[in-house]
């Protein structure tokens, strides 16, 4: 008997996307967000949000925290948990991971309507720093402008960018690699103020032991350590045959919103396809992230997406789809097992 794929321990969040049957056909998303930097400052504002899901469209902010940090001291805290008026369900695989249930929600939640603006307010127009900061803001960034009118433009610090760059050699950067690996002997919380504390005890770690050059490393060191994804193997022994992807060459192009590409590569390995660097005359799936995607036929392309064209002209098989088509693809497969 065929062993089905477990889309939710390969990519947890990304399950929840799928499980809900989100997508984002009608809707593309270009935030004019500030620039990121690459930088230790020393006045700050560190923010961490914990959501019911990956995508600002369709998911929840349920925890607003925040640091203020002047001359790398605490000065200042934000902490609230956010309550909304029609509907306060917490999924089951989030209150797992955070511990943050309805009921706590409904007990100690502020409205969304009242935090968001006090929120906005303590931030002020501080440099942003957190990890994995894109995701934290591109939430405030939507609610600000949908509650109080107010574009989110503040300049940012992502603190897992310098991870990167701290630990070249290694394959995940994730805050809790981060913890382990400086000697916190604590778990990563999951909580919104505990990783704010957990995320500047990495940051003034970084600091206090990077290399003057640390971010002037060249692009060739960068590129001697970076993945390549034709040489992922499946993690499963046996596979469904009848998914679309078996048996296919898949590459990707562009940034993806809902999981990072050595996730998404190793996903269709696991559903039997062979994940590429580059396009080739063998690719059958160039898949777009959604920016990408709404931006391609402005003009703006990318060189893979300018081979695909090319070689989809010159007679090929060849089908350019965007993220929101491949995790339709993915809920799709779902549907026909059990993932459970």
């Amino acid at each position: 008997m065929e062993k089905s794929i477990n889309i939710a321990e390969i990519a947890p969040g990304l399950y929840s996307i799928i499980k809900s049957g989100s997508t984002a056909k009608n809707r593309k998303v270009i935030r004019d967000k500030g620039q990121s930097l690459l930088e230790f400052p020393s006045d700050y504002t560190l923010i961490d949000i914990e959501t019911t899901g990956l995508d600002p469209r369709y998911d929840r902010i349920i925890e607003m925290s925040a640091l203020k940090v002047r001359q790398n001291e605490v000065v200042g805290k934000f902490n609230y948990l956010v309550k909304y008026p029609d509907d306060n369900s917490v999924p089951f695989e989030i209150t797992n991971i955070t511990g943050i249930s309805e009921d706590m929600i409904l007990n100690d939640g502020v409205i969304m309507d009242d935090i968001l603006k006090k929120y906005v307010d303590f931030i002020d127009k501080d440099l942003i720093v957190g990890f994995n900061v894109n995701f934290d803001i591109n939430f405030i960034y939507d609610l600000s402008i949908e509650k109080i009118n107010h574009k989110f433009k503040n300049d940012f610090v992502d603190v897992m960018r310098i991870a990167r760059k701290y630990y070249p050699q290694e394959r995940h950067n994730r805050l809790r690699d981060c913890i382990e690996r400086i000697g916190i002997k604590r778990e990563q919380a999951h909580r919104g103020l505990r990783d704010c504390i957990d995320t500047k005890e990495v940051l003034d770690y970084f600091n206090e032991n990077s290399s003057l050059d640390i971010f002037e490393k060249s692009k060739a060191i960068q590129k001697q350590h970076s993945i390549n994804l034709s040489k992922l193997k499946p993690e499963y022994a046996l596979v469904d045959s009848s998914n679309p992807f078996f048996q296919t060459y898949v590459c990707f192009t562009g940034k993806l919103d809902s999981l990072v590409r050595r996730e998404a590569a190793q996903l269709v390995t696991n559903l039997g396809a062979i994940a590429q660097n580059g396009v080739t005359k063998k690719t059958n799936f160039l898949i777009l992230g959604d920016t990408a995607y709404s931006l391609h036929g402005k003009g703006t392309t990318t060189t893979k997406l300018i081979k695909a064209k090319k070689i989809i002209a010159a007679g090929e098989n060849l089908q350019i789809i965007s993220e929101t088509v491949f995790i339709d693809m993915l809920k799709d497969c779902m549907k026909e097992r059990d993932v459970g």
